[in-house]
């Protein structure tokens, strides 16, 4: 009898110790996070009292607190104030001559309401001033996938591994004379698993900036990079994540559908989102690019279903599009607890 107590009594301290390191573990990364949501925003023109847009194909925040929309029906660029009530629309032509756009796939909106669109099928990025009106379009030798600019002056531009022509993934342009030219290139190519497979997967890589840095998140291996102005590498990690299983193999086939990531900039954090198994997960960095906290969207309290992903730099907000069966937006806030 004396033994069998012996032996509870160790077991009963073993879990103590355990759970205290435990949550040591959490307390150290958890600086405690308070999540709040906006009603569920419709899209609509107040004056036709209609929802203007179909389906979404990416999603911008102005500095003004504007949302950006890229409709994938009409491929057409909305702009709509901070509580969805309809501005203005970007007004081009669908075509192959200049100026006209085919299929617009990825935007991004610069501290001076510029508008940044790139085309996949034309090889070009066109720049729009606040008022709508085309200020410059570029051919590129690559198929873009998502741009970033400082503001007119230098455009950041990735694009579909297959389409690449050097070792860097990542292009440059700036301009000069009212005409952008490419400067170069960087974030170097690493060779990896099934490389061929990879490539032609159709997933790409993203880019985002932030007070002139720029950071590149590579989707595959998984890890982000971070650059100042001069295109210097001032930061580098790769995270492994339990829920990856590189090189993601499913029945002896590489599957990349479940696998997507972003970069989302707050006042506060750089928020790195990814996709596993149709569940949104958010690693939160402070801007020395530190590991804060890892959530998942559930933990957050978050909607699930969330197709596209949209932040603002200057707040702690991040917009999420859902069609559900209509087109809406809904407005999430993250703030320290003190």
């Amino acid at each position: 009898m004396n033994f069998r107590y012996l032996i509870l009594i160790i077991l009963v301290l073993v879990s103590i110790s355990c759970s205290n390191n435990k949550s040591q573990d959490n307390s150290s990364k958890d600086v405690g996070l308070k999540v709040s949501s906006d009603t569920l925003l419709t899209i609509y023109d107040v004056e036709k009292d209609s929802i203007l847009i179909g389906s979404a194909r990416a999603i911008a925040l102005g500095t003004e607190g504007d949302i950006y929309v890229l409709d994938n029906k009409s491929n057409k660029v909305f702009r709509f104030d901070s509580i969805g009530a309809f501005k203005m629309q970007y007004i081009y032509n669908s075509g192959r001559g200049p100026g006209e756009i085919t299929k617009p796939n990825s935007l991004f909106v610069d501290k001076n309401s510029y508008l940044y669109l790139t085309d996949r099928d034309k090889r070009k990025f066109f720049v729009f001033n606040k008022r709508g009106e085309l200020f410059a379009e570029k051919k590129i030798d690559l198929m873009p996938s998502k741009i970033s600019a400082f503001d007119t002056s230098k455009v950041f531009i990735t694009g579909f591994r297959f389409t690449f022509q050097d070792s860097n993934i990542v292009q440059t342009y700036e301009l000069k004379n009212s005409e952008y030219r490419k400067q170069g290139s960087f974030g170097i190519r690493t060779p990896v698993e099934n490389e061929l497979m990879v490539n032609m997967s159709g997933y790409s890589d993203f880019i985002d900036v932030v007070e002139k840095r720029i950071i590149l998140n590579r989707f595959y291996p998984y890890h982000f990079e971070v650059y100042d102005e001069t295109l210097t590498l001032i930061h580098q990690e790769r995270k492994e994540h339990s829920q990856f299983t590189a090189p993601f193999r499913e029945d002896g086939l590489i599957n990349f559908k479940s696998v997507g990531r972003e970069i989302l900039i707050l006042k506060d954090w750089v928020l790195v989102r990814y996709l596993i198994e149709g569940k949104s997960y958010f690693d939160f960095y402070n801007k020395d690019f530190e590991l804060i906290r890892t959530n998942s969207a559930e933990e957050l309290g978050m909607k699930g279903g969330g197709k596209y992903f949209a932040s603002y730099s200057k707040k702690n907000q991040v917009l999420v599009i859902y069609e559900d069966p209509l087109f809406n937006v809904m407005r999430y806030g993250f703030e320290k607890n003190n």
